[in-house]
């Protein structure tokens, strides 16, 4: 859909300033956003969205305050993250709202209003589609959801807006009644006798059990929103209907709203690209994307309210969704549109509506699996018995309010092929856990809440596993050898609810490209991808896979490396495994000792080197404040000798040539700074060993070393400047090769000297820096920026040697942090020696 940029700057100059809608008048001609049209060129790399729709002037009616509902009063100011929302009282005693059709980003911080941030999320707001929400009624009619029913309007300019005049005046808005309460006792909306928000309503679900939801009708309307690309449905799309339950008690009926992102288009090279990063960047299209990017704004509601559904009823829903949607269904959702909107995209809408319908079951076998492969069940702040009865390849959960007895509140059979793990929450009281029978897998978890609980497993043979958590001291446990039992109560994670991103289930992957240069390899361009994996109570994640491959032109050499991390693997340890083999690298060597001369120029002293480099490492600890690692390090050299470097030709010192090396290596490191990025008080250390006994053939017996860091800040009480000081050490013992010797030079030991410009034995050194932070400026993302002095004084000892001398290097620089980057960019210069060097870098060197 292309829009000819002359002819809508002209409609957007001609028509935008001319709708004046006042009271009295039927219609007016809109344009609901001119401002989104923008050359083919632009929209190739920020995307065509519903650009068109937007650009496309049509007749909308003006609404009539003084007659809608037997006339209007707004009373408030609501919405969202991005629309505009006008609350308002009828004279039939009911509420509605108007809210914007058009969109602005209302959840920027300060610092980025104004900025070009702001005008490329105000701008991707052509990615929705104005009028979408119209055609949703009929089909949420059609398989019996509760809803609104939204239509087009203008507001008028008209006093009766009162203080919100000026917001919503001449406002092009979708106008529909708010479900709520019936006053004076009456019924209220669609008879209901209550109307709940999603945080109240999970707040009655949890402290009662007579209250239930109608999981069918739930996921009916899921089953919608995937049919029509809706993407966001988190907490605040959904109101809850109470009704009384034939079978005693309450039950509450979905009624979904605010239709902004239903049929979204989120195409353009950048947000291609970016979408395998955020799968939520949707392309509407008659075949199903990624059904994570599509549900995963709801899946606290969807895991929690729709787990009591069986396969057997999940299908027979999906069916009865795909038979009540008819042709004519969708067509009459379609004819809802504006005629010039249903001429321009009607066509292809029901088109790819009815394919999306007759696939329907493709897309939701994804969103099931979703749910059920790592099933979550929630029992309530009463007293309850849960009864977990496995056989074979199933697994029987019945809950109970009190003693077993009766019908159950939750029953269902979990299958094998279905499910790897229930998840069961205790939550409040004293409730009671059963495990009976025998399984051949499906692990199953208990977690306890706050009261005393009692957990028995008597489960003795198969292979499915129980682990049993709770924290309180009066709970009792009664296991087989079968049973994990862990003295504390995890928190579920909610994956949107809390604003916390936080994962217990599933997996993702994200490319990694990379892109670097320098005058020893070029050009280096390399590609990888990480791949994480998640699970229950380890955060973030429970295992990281990651890989990439690299070639240099200049050098016309790879680099390769893969890594694998585990998170608790054993009893608590975490363990990484690392291969990296690089054909990149360039080392200056320029003898042993604390006063070597280097009279030629670098490239007479330059080594290049193949390294080959396989380890394996166990950690304990918490990796924000403490860890302790160690594990087997191989190591495999090459260094050239009969290259360019002279000096290593003529010196050929221990560890040229081709050199193996097997050991160990171990560290402990403690962090307590006050913050990671920018710290002004406290700490941080390191210690590190590492051993490499007489083994692959090493000419010289074994070899180690020893080293050790500290680092402190200091500041005034605002904070501003920090004093940062390092102390740093290593010691070597045994014959060394000389690429393991212990260096000073380059930019993280003594800066302005060349790297590694001296080698020993031993090193000991002192870096210092002032920094100030001097305040924010605008370059497309706020930057807080600063500047730093830089003292470094450090020196090498080597055994026979009798030297006192120092090196120094002395300069200073800037740094920069973008707004909501979670690192900073730092450059520098420093002089030592009569030699001035630059350096650009990530984060503080310390």
């Amino acid at each position: 859909m292309k829009t000819s940029l002359a002819a809508l700057t002209a409609l957007g100059l001609a028509a935008a300033p001319s709708v004046v809608a006042q009271q009295g008048v039927d219609s007016v001609t809109i344009i609901p956003g001119a401002q989104y049209g923008k050359s083919a060129l632009y929209t190739a790399f920020m995307g065509e969205g519903h650009r068109d729709l937007w650009t496309t002037p049509f007749r909308v009616e003006v609404a009539d305050l003084q007659t809608l509902a037997g006339g209007l009063t707004p009373f408030r100011v609501g919405g969202g993250t991005t629309t505009q929302t006008l609350h308002l009282r009828g004279a039939d005693g009911r509420r509605y709202v108007m809210r914007s059709v058009d969109k602005h980003p209302q959840v920027l911080a300060e610092e980025l209003v104004g900025t070009p941030v702001e005008r490329i999320l105000q701008d991707q707001i052509s990615s929705f589609h104005p009028t979408a929400a119209l055609i949703v009624p009929p089909l949420l009619e059609a398989v019996g959801v509760l809803h609104a029913v939204p239509k087009l309007v203008v507001i008028p300019d008209d006093p009766v807006l009162g203080e919100f005049r000026d917001q919503f005046a001449n406002l092009l808005a979708l106008y529909e009644e708010r479900p709520d309460d019936g006053p004076d006792g009456t019924a209220g909306f669609a008879g209901s006798e209550r109307i709940e928000g999603s945080d109240e309503f999970f707040e009655l679900l949890e402290r009662d059990p007579k209250h239930s939801v109608d999981a069918r009708e739930l996921l009916k309307s899921r089953l919608v929103d995937i049919l029509i690309g809706d993407r966001d449905r988190s907490k605040n799309n959904y109101l809850w209907a109470r009704f009384d339950n034939p079978l005693g008690g309450s039950i509450w009926r979905p009624i979904p709203r605010d239709r902004d992102q239903a049929l979204v288009e989120f195409d353009g090279v950048l947000k291609k690209l970016y979408r395998t990063v955020d799968p939520r960047l949707l392309d509407f299209d008659p075949e199903y994307s990624d059904v994570v990017g599509l549900t995963r704004n709801a899946w606290d509601i969807d895991r929690t309210l729709l787990v009591s559904l069986s396969r057997e009823e999940w299908d027979a829903t999906v069916r009865e969704v795909q038979s009540r949607i008819t042709n004519q269904v969708i067509q009459v959702g379609v004819s809802r549109l504006p005629h010039e909107h249903r001429s321009k995209f009607g066509s292809f809408l029901e088109d790819a509506l009815i394919q999306r319908r007759d696939r329907l079951h493709e897309a939701t076998n994804d969103f099931y699996r979703l749910i059920f492969e790592y099933a979550d069940v929630h029992a309530t702040d009463e007293a309850e018995t849960v009864l977990i009865d496995g056989q074979g390849t199933t697994v029987a959960v019945r809950l109970y309010v009190g003693p077993p007895n009766g019908s159950p509140r939750f029953s269902r059979v979990f299958q094998a092929d279905e499910t790897r793990e229930v998840r069961i929450y205790l939550h409040g009281d004293d409730d009671v856990a059963v495990i009976r029978g025998d399984r051949e897998s499906i692990h199953v978890r208990i977690v306890g809440g706050g009261g005393r609980d009692e957990m028995a497993d008597s489960t003795t043979s198969g292979a499915g596993r129980n682990t049993l958590y709770d924290g309180g001291r009066s709970s009792t446990f009664t296991s087989t050898a079968r049973t994990t039992i862990v003295r504390s109560s995890p928190r579920r994670p909610l994956y949107w609810w809390d604003d916390v991103r936080t994962r217990d289930f599933g997996r993702t992957s994200v490319p990694a490209p990379a892109v670097a240069f320098d005058k020893h390899r070029g050009l280096v361009l390399g590609y990888g991808m990480r791949h994480d994996k998640y699970a229950f109570a380890k955060v973030p994640n429970s295992s990281a896979t990651e890989w990439q491959v690299a070639w240099a032109f200049g050098a016309a050499q790879p680099e390769l490396s893969a890594r694998q991390f585990v998170r608790d693997m054993a009893a608590g340890v975490d363990f990484s495994m690392e291969a990296i083999w690089s054909g990149l690298d360039v080392i200056g060597f320029f003898g042993f000792g604390n006063e070597v001369d280097a009279p030629q120029a670098s490239g007479f002293y330059e080594v290049d080197q193949k390294l080959l480099t396989l380890s394996v490492t166990a950690e304990i600890g918490d990796e924000d404040r403490w860890v302790l690692g160690a594990g087997p390090v191989f190591r495999y050299a090459s260094t050239d000798t009969a290259g360019a470097s002279r000096f290593f030709a003529l010196t050929r010192p221990y560890g040229s040539g081709g050199f193996g090396q097997l050991g160990a290596l171990a560290y402990f490191s403690a962090d307590g700074a006050d913050r990671p990025l920018h710290p002004s008080g406290g700490y941080r250390t390191r210690v590190h060993a590492r051993v490499f006994p007489g083994l692959l053939g090493l000419d010289r017996g074994s070899f180690g070393a020893l080293g050790a860091e500290v680092i402190g800040y200091v500041s005034p009480p605002a904070s501003n400047p920090t004093l940062a000081v390092r102390l740093a050490g290593e010691k070597t013992l045994g014959a060394t090769p000389f690429y393991e010797a212990a260096f000073i030079g380059g930019s993280t030991t003594v800066r302005g000297l060349r790297e590694h410009r001296y080698a020993g034995d031993g090193s000991l050194l002192m870096n210092a820096e002032l920094r100030a932070g001097l305040g924010q400026f605008l370059f497309v993302l706020p930057m807080d920026f600063g500047v730093f002095g830089l003292f470094d004084v450090g020196r090498v000892y080597l055994d026979g040697e009798s030297s006192s001398e120092w090196h120094t290097g002395m300069g200073g620089g800037i740094w920069l942090t973008p707004f909501l980057v979670s690192t900073t960019v730092r450059g520098s210069w420093a002089r030592s020696e009569g030699r001035s060097a630059f350096y650009v870098g990530l984060g503080h060197l310390f």
